[in-house]
């Protein structure tokens, strides 16, 4: 969005560490305030880390004088409201959530330990800022039910560029001949919430019907060596290829027959849309509601109801059998799919509501 953002503002950018695999257009102004979000163990070191983020940011603030400020994601929003207020700024204050959830907080270790005192200050920041943006209807269901949120919520899903996320050209073709039939994908940090070892355990199972099957695991993080093993100790092992760390994760998508995501919790979904686009079919574990939204027909998938290996296994046979195999059907998604979650709509989306905000504020 910042390319966009960029041409209609002039833009400072803060962050808080310099870690960034994404390029940046030229003409923003980047600022890293030198707080990388590093584990912290005590609530008392969290406390300190965001007063040091809030008195940063204001000075930032300060300095750069703007028209408008808008923020994303949880603390981060509650870390922008305390530095707007610090500043002194009268200028509005925008921020959009994509995070939180009944499953945020079920699943999410960090977020558990401290559920009250987050919801509080959550509750509090999202009551005052000018305007609050979701990033589905079932985050919006939650904040009023959980954070008491009465107020007007934007909803706004999140867009991928289309010039990056589309069908292979021989999609119309089909692969079910192929030597390598279906190619299973998963796509996502390796971590305890991605949850890749139920995959890894159902594979077994997808072969008794798909013994061609290969499975493709994109991405890193601080499980890989466990999960690896795992993979290493299955009778198909040979099977299961780990990747690393992609910025072409859209030709995996392409080169791939299902995509599965068996996550412990997530707030919209972006892999799943994504891969959407690129026509192929997804199986997802029951991680959020906000699944409902992005599976818009039955040719998406399954949502499974569980996360138990013999229910994943059994999604990934039905969507493989059902879907994954049907040209026309995965072409169907893609075109439908890309209406839907086009980076276009969301940008214009975005640009509608901190207009409205700007307009307000004359």
């Amino acid at each position: 969005m910042l390319p966009a953002l960029a041409r209609r503002y002039s833009v400072r950018l803060v962050t808080y560490d310099a870690q960034c695999r994404y390029d940046l257009p030229a003409d923003i102004d980047w600022q890293v305030i030198d707080s990388p979000n590093v584990a912290v163990s005590s609530l008392w070191g969290k406390g300190v880390r965001m007063q040091s983020r809030v008195r940063a940011i204001a000075q930032s603030m300060r300095v750069f004088s703007p028209d408008l400020v808008l923020t994303f994601i949880d603390t981060c929003n509650i870390v922008g409201w305390a530095a707007h207020r610090l500043s002194g700024l009268s200028c509005p204050l925008v921020v959009a959530e994509h995070t939180v959830g009944p499953e945020f907080f079920d699943k999410n270790v960090h977020a558990s330990r401290h559920e009250r005192l987050l919801k509080s200050m959550l509750a509090l920041v999202y009551r005052r800022v000018s305007r609050l943006i979701a990033v589905s209807h079932a985050m919006v269901r939650y904040m009023a039910s959980d954070l008491h949120i009465d107020r007007h919520v934007d909803v706004i899903h999140n867009g991928f560029d289309v010039n990056s996320y589309f069908p292979p050209a021989d999609l119309d073709q089909g692969r079910g001949h192929s030597a390598e039939w279906p190619r299973i994908l998963s796509v996502g940090a390796l971590s305890e919430n991605k949850n890749q070892q139920l995959l890894i355990s159902a594979f077994p199972l997808i072969k008794q019907h798909f013994p061609q099957a290969v499975l493709t695991l994109v991405g890193e993080g601080e499980l890989c060596e466990t999960l690896k093993a795992q993979a290493q100790a299955s009778p198909f092992g040979d099977d299961i290829m780990f990747a690393g760390w992609s910025d072409q994760v859209a030709a995996h998508y392409r080169a791939s027959d299902l995509l599965v995501h068996a996550s412990q919790y997530e707030s919209f979904g972006n892999v799943i849309a994504e891969g959407f686009m690129c026509g192929l079919p997804a199986v997802c574990t029951p991680a959020t509601d906000a699944y409902n939204e992005v599976f818009f027909a039955s040719y998406c998938g399954e949502i499974l109801d569980s996360w138990r290996v013999e229910g994943m296994a059994d999604g990934v046979v039905r969507v493989l059998t059902q879907i994954s195999s049907k040209p026309d059907l995965r072409r169907q998604l893609a075109t439908e799919a890309a209406k839907r979650f086009s980076l276009e709509q969301m940008i214009a989306n975005y640009e509608a509501v901190l207009e409205g905000a700007l307009s307000c504020a004359q």
